[in-house]
Formats: C-alpha cells, sequence, structure tokens
C-alpha cells in the first residue's frame, strides 16, 4: 500500500505542476496575495484546525453512510471485521483529519493563482491522493469493497479538500480603528 501511495504522489506531482502551470512567473500582486495567505494569529489557526478535523469526521460519517454502507458487500464485509468502538473511531478520524490539515497548509501555501483556483486544485489534489491506492488490488479489500470504498474516498475527499482549502484561505475581517481617516489633503 505504502509503494501505491507512491506511484500515485510520483505520478500526480508533475501532473499537477503542468496543469497548474506551477513554473510560469507571477506577477508581484499575485505572488504577495499568496504569501500574505496563510498569516493568521493563534486565535484564528486554532479556530480554522478545530473545524477542519470536525468537518473531516462529518464527512466521514455521512458519506459512510450515504455511499459505503448502502452497498452490500460492504455491509457484508464488515459483518466479519472486529471494529472498534465509536469513541475510538472519532478520535482516530479527529486525528486523520489533523494530518490532512497539516498537508494542507504547504500545499495551500505553495500555489499560486486565484483563491477559487486553489481551493479546485486543493479537492482534486485530495481526491486523488487519498483514494488512488484503492486502485491497486490489496490483500486487506476485495475488489467490490475498494470500488465502493473508491467512489466514497474520492467524493468525500474531493468534498474536503475544497471545504479545506477554503477555510485555509478565509480572511479575517478588516481591522476598523477607533477614528476614520481623514482623506489626504492635496
Amino acid at each position: 500500500m505504502f509503494v501505491a501511495h507512491a506511484i500515485t504522489w510520483a505520478a500526480f506531482a508533475p501532473a499537477a505542476v503542468l496543469l497548474l502551470d506551477r513554473f510560469r512567473e507571477t506577477d508581484a500582486m499575485e505572488s504577495d496575495a499568496a504569501d500574505r495567505r496563510l498569516q493568521f494569529g493563534l486565535w484564528a489557526w486554532t479556530w480554522r484546525l478545530a473545524a477542519i478535523a470536525a468537518i473531516y469526521v462529518l464527512i466521514y460519517v455521512v458519506f459512510g453512510a450515504l455511499v459505503a454502507w448502502r452497498a452490500p458487500e460492504v455491509r457484508s464485509f464488515y459483518e466479519n471485521v472486529r471494529m472498534p468502538g465509536p469513541g475510538l473511531i472519532v478520535l482516530t478520524q479527529v486525528g486523520r483529519g489533523l494530518l490532512w490539515a497539516a498537508i494542507a497548509v504547504p500545499v495551500v501555501a505553495m500555489m499560486r493563482g486565484s483563491r477559487s483556483q486553489v481551493i479546485i486544485a486543493t479537492g482534486v489534489l485530495f481526491g486523488v491522493v487519498m483514494s488512488a491506492a484503492l486502485l491497486l488490488p490489496n490483500p486487506l479489500l476485495p475488489r467490490d469493497v475498494r470500488m465502493v470504498h473508491l467512489v466514497e474516498t474520492v467524493s468525500s475527499d474531493f468534498l474536503f479538500g475544497l471545504i479545506t482549502a477554503w477555510i485555509l484561505t478565509v480572511r479575517g475581517r478588516a481591522k476598523v480603528s477607533a477614528r476614520p481617516r481623514r482623506p489626504p489633503a492635496r
């Protein structure tokens, strides 16, 4: 499975560079906006990371219930698997959400382009990279179960990538000074 992920990253990274035109020259305004993209205070980082982790758990549960668990082959497979309790599952998914947020931070910071381009590219990146290993046979999951999980994870991880990048690129409210500024004298 490690090799499958390594192959995915090795193939996807150059393709993403070409598709996103990462090597092109950027104008000063675009470069400056990207450089300031992730400059937040402690409180802003705290609420963003907490929101990302909570959203990951929510998406995991919703897509698991609405996509994966509706498939008879998935339900049949997991009937014979000893699952941890709900508390441990949620705690594990919070950790995964924070891990993917940690991966998203440098990805969003490195990308040049408009906010919408960064959001869409992050969604595609997450949808492809987080799910590609399910394309390859593995000893843990039968083919039918892998294919259901592939549909589930491509769609849920794409949505999670979009939301994560959106959260990481939201700017806070502008500070309002106590006194209104006067226009400069001419």
